[in-house]
């Protein structure tokens, strides 16, 4: 039963009073409605957001709440954690109503498990692009970034991920977006590395339009090796190499930084990057910028290819007190002779050099390399996705692709993505 305005009784859903015939307004409809323009519309009032980094999958999350916890409040700076458990996302927000959460579909649905299955759920979230306003991604700015920091193993980082890059993108085409992905581990079961190689492939390109500026690739395995030393000289593993690494790439190293490094990679059509890492080296001990940057090449947080790197850019944290030390000249010509050392096909290189207010002799390094294949570096998930295709294709069930969310059409599509990024890598190499 509706009441008009006074207070006659009608049927449902009725247009005009049958009574007094003043039209019928359904108040908690109008009420939720313009709430949903002022979710939308809020973020204006805010200052621009230049910065938005987000969780994605419980990897994701992690990896951006302890990034939280390390840098300093800004209206410049925002967070936001998306997945589709909404236990974990509990434990992200511990009841502060200011952390930016939201589940994404449900893990009930299977979505956390296939890439198909988290890529449908996030495609028919109708809640999603609100909450990607609230983030702060917004009209067209091409001087904001946008991070997406997960893993790929599990159908919420490889399904939801690139769906979110997606919707992002629709709302700010001019931003800069730079994934950060894990590739699974070798003891992962194929399904995993299938969901990998499919999230790569949406990463790259949707409707053969590239989606990301830049995708560092990281190898679970490789992260396990990797070893720094953290503020006080406390050892940095695994997760912790993943944060260091995010807010040396986007806290230490800014706009004036990253978006000239995306305009170079685009130029030379180059998405993939692989960073080598040397993190809280100490100048006293290993003496000079070459031994650093060797150090850092020992072990590349992907699989590579030295002959098949086309572009290096490095990026180096001093204390300020070290600063007549590493001058941008003598920087520029050690680092320059350590590429033509190291990659012979080189095409371009570049530098960035950051001060910070540190007291010790600990310097930071990340060595961006670009123009390795796919091929090389995604070995095991191309492996893993010939097997888990394999089993789907010679399934005798019905539907065996639908139970993944999938359809033959869209596999086919993915490996002909991957196919054409290492195509065009070779015509330029």
């Amino acid at each position: 039963m509706s009441l008009c305005i006074n207070k006659h009784a009608n049927i449902d859903n009725a247009r005009e009073c049958t009574t007094c015939h003043l039209p019928i307004i359904d108040y908690r409809e109008e009420i939720d409605k313009l709430k949903q323009l002022l979710s939308k519309k809020s973020v204006f009032a805010r200052p621009k957001v230049a910065t938005v980094y987000y969780g994605i999958g419980g990897h994701g999350c992690a990896t951006v709440r302890q990034l939280q916890n390390l840098t300093p409040t800004s209206p410049r700076i925002s967070f936001c954690y998306l997945d589709s458990s909404t236990e974990d996302l509990s434990r992200i927000s511990e009841g502060n109503s200011s952390i930016i959460t939201y589940s994404v579909g449900s893990i009930n649905t299977g979505s956390a498990v296939f890439c198909g299955l988290g890529e449908m759920a996030a495609a028919r979230d109708d809640g999603l692009v609100d909450q990607l306003y609230r983030s702060g991604c917004r009209e067209p700015d091409e001087n904001q970034i946008l991070f997406f920091v997960s893993a790929l193993g599990g159908g919420t980082g490889s399904g939801l991920g690139p769906q979110i890059v997606a919707a992002c993108k629709r709302i700010n085409s001019k931003s800069t977006t730079i994934a950060i992905s894990v590739l699974p581990s070798a003891n992962e079961p194929p399904q995993a590395h299938f969901n990998a190689y499919y999230g790569v492939s949406k990463l790259l390109a949707v409707d053969n339009i590239p989606l990301t500026e830049m995708l560092v690739l990281l190898d679970h395995d490789r992260l396990r090796q990797t070893r720094g030393v953290g503020k006080g000289g406390s050892e940095l593993k695994m997760e912790s190499i993943v944060t260091a690494f995010l807010k040396l790439l986007g806290v230490t190293f800014t706009h004036t930084s990253l978006i000239p490094i995306s305009k170079t990679l685009t130029g030379l059509g180059i998405q993939a990057v692989i960073p080598c890492l040397a993190m809280g080296r100490s100048v006293n001990i290993f003496g000079s910028l070459t031994n650093v940057l060797d150090s850092a090449l020992v072990v590349p947080l992907a699989p590579l290819e030295p002959s098949r790197v086309t572009f290096s850019c490095l990026l180096l944290s001093i204390p300020q007190r070290l600063g007549h030390m590493f001058p941008a000249n003598g920087v520029s010509q050690e680092f320059q002779g350590w590429n033509v050392k190291h990659f012979p096909g080189l095409r371009a290189s570049e530098f960035q050099i950051a001060q910070t207010e540190e007291l010790s002799d600990r310097v930071d390094c990340c060595i961006l390399l670009g123009g390795n294949s796919l091929d090389s570096t995604m070995n095991k998930a191309i492996k893993g996705f010939e097997s888990f295709k394999g089993f789907c294709d010679a399934s005798m069930e019905v539907g065996q692709w639908a139970n993944c969310g999938l359809s033959p059409e869209k596999v086919k599509l993915a490996e002909e993505t991957v196919r054409q990024y290492d195509f065009r890598l070779s015509i330029g190499s």
